[in-house]
């Protein structure tokens, strides 16, 4: 009987040394299951990361040709066209004497350019989308400015100035907006002899016609966009005197 007690001890014995062990490997087996969970959700999401940068690269690269594609269609002859008819009082007769513009901000000459811009936005924007900004031009200003170094300082009448703004609207109102833009009015203050604003030519083709023209030429391009922000293009007046409309 003894001999069977202790047969039957040992069994016992090896059985809960089995059933420990199999506790063991089954706690064992939990854990690498959440460890393979774990690698699988990692795995999951990385994929899912690596779809999103392919797709990120593929709208960049649409959105890259699709730039290229806007820029592409920028129209050399129009930019110097723009630049020429804000420049010159009849562009067909060229750069000859008499043919030359002033756009000093109170010469009157400026609002003939001011109309060629407002007409040129409202053409691709719609009339409705163009505005007209008038401020104020103190004749003290005129004064100060074209008096230095003892150029004409001939006192005009207080005039009034006018920014052009065209507005291509976003879709989405509270989105904001982006400005393009480039000052209209010019000088010839800076020109050995000149500063007689009444009289003396001040074209500013580069200085700064044709900036007006890229402003005028992105509103030709972008018009057909759909943006969520607006975009304004604003061809300002009075920079020359001191930043005044913008």
């Amino acid at each position: 009987a003894r001999k069977y007690e202790s047969e039957v001890d040992i069994a016992c014995e090896t059985i809960d040394t089995a059933v420990r062990a199999l506790d063991a490997i089954y706690k064992r087996c939990n854990e690498i299951q959440k460890v393979v969970e774990q690698l699988a959700s990692r795995l999951h999401i990385e994929t899912q990361q690596l779809k999103s940068i392919k797709n990120l690269k593929k709208d960049s690269a649409k959105k890259a040709f699709h730039q290229a594609a806007l820029i592409a269609k920028a129209d050399a002859v129009r930019l110097k066209a723009d630049v020429e008819a804000l420049a010159l009082k009849d562009p067909a007769l060229g750069s000859v004497a008499g043919n030359i513009r002033s756009r000093f901000a109170v010469n009157p000459e400026l609002l003939e350019s001011t109309e060629y811009i407002r007409g040129q936005l409202a053409a691709v924007l719609g009339k409705q989308a163009v505005d007209l900004h008038p401020f104020s031009i103190g004749a003290q200003r005129v004064v100060s400015y074209t008096s230095r170094g003892g150029r004409d300082g001939r006192t005009p009448a207080d005039t009034v100035a006018y920014n052009v703004i065209g507005t291509l609207q976003g879709t989405a109102p509270d989105a904001g907006y982006y400005i393009i833009c480039a000052h209209n009015d010019a000088t010839g203050v800076r020109t050995s002899g000149g500063g007689a604003w009444l009289h003396d030519p001040a074209p500013g083709a580069d200085d700064n016609a044709s900036g007006v023209a890229l402003v005028l030429e992105s509103a030709r391009l972008l018009a057909g966009q759909r943006f969520p922000w607006s975009i304004r293009f604003i061809a300002w007046s009075g920079e020359e005197l001191g930043l005044l409309g913008s």
